[in-house]
């Protein structure tokens, strides 16, 4: 669930639609017929293949730059987790898809937005009312960002044959890059502090500068 909401996410703030037609096909979870089960999950089957093809299909357009938009929305979904003190696990307890979308509002509202502390408010007065469940729902937005990237989105960001993964190196270096940019602006600097923070042996290494969008040149 939370993948296809990410999608919509992402597909909302390039001005598209997640779903062609009038909205998400709503697929029922229980059939009291036994006879029609099968019949059933072969539709179920069937519609999923759908949806898959056309994500596929909108991640790969050449009219919509799709990658680099998830890129920059993890990277301000982890530093808001970062700022909010919710670690890299997070505390256990249900997540319904109302705070989930709740997130995903909140992070649409803030990705153009000028205020570096957009997301960290919007959030920080939401577990006000919700609790530590933020970071569980967060910390599913996260990662199924990382997944999103990883599936459709490797060669393009990270390039073909690289050793890194989103979900090996994403947090990593991206958890890095943000506590040193709080005293570090210069890029090769920032890259060497980096480096420093998780290690010169690191399989990370070669993709710092992808994952941090920053200029190759410093790598």
């Amino acid at each position: 669930m939370i993948f296809f909401l990410l999608i919509s996410l992402t597909a909302s703030c390039l001005g598209q639609e997640a779903y062609p037609g009038d909205g998400a096909m709503l697929i029922p979870e229980v059939w009291e017929e036994p006879h029609l089960q099968p019949i059933m999950e072969e539709f179920k089957a069937s519609v999923h293949r759908a949806q898959t093809t056309f994500i596929k299909q909108t991640l790969n357009s050449t009219e919509i730059t799709v990658c680099p938009m998830m890129q920059e929305v993890l990277t301000l979904v982890t530093k808001a987790r970062i700022a909010l003190d919710c670690g890299s696990v997070a505390p256990s307890g249900p997540v319904g898809e109302e705070l989930q979308e709740e997130i995903l509002e909140a992070t649409r509202s803030c990705v153009e937005s000028e205020d570096d502390h957009c997301l960290v408010e919007k959030l920080a007065n939401l577990m006000k009312s919700e609790g530590g469940v933020v970071c569980s729902a967060l910390l599913e937005v996260e990662n199924g960002l990382k997944t999103a990237l990883d599936m459709f989105c490797h060669e393009e960001l990270l390039g073909a044959g690289s050793s890194c993964s989103w979900w090996s190196c994403g947090t990593k270096v991206l958890s890095a890059g943000a506590t040193c940019a709080i005293d570090i602006a210069d890029p090769l600097a920032l890259v060497g502090c980096v480096k420093e923070v998780i290690g010169a042996g690191s399989q990370c290494v070669p993709c710092i500068c992808s994952i941090l969008h920053i200029s190759s040149k410093w790598c």
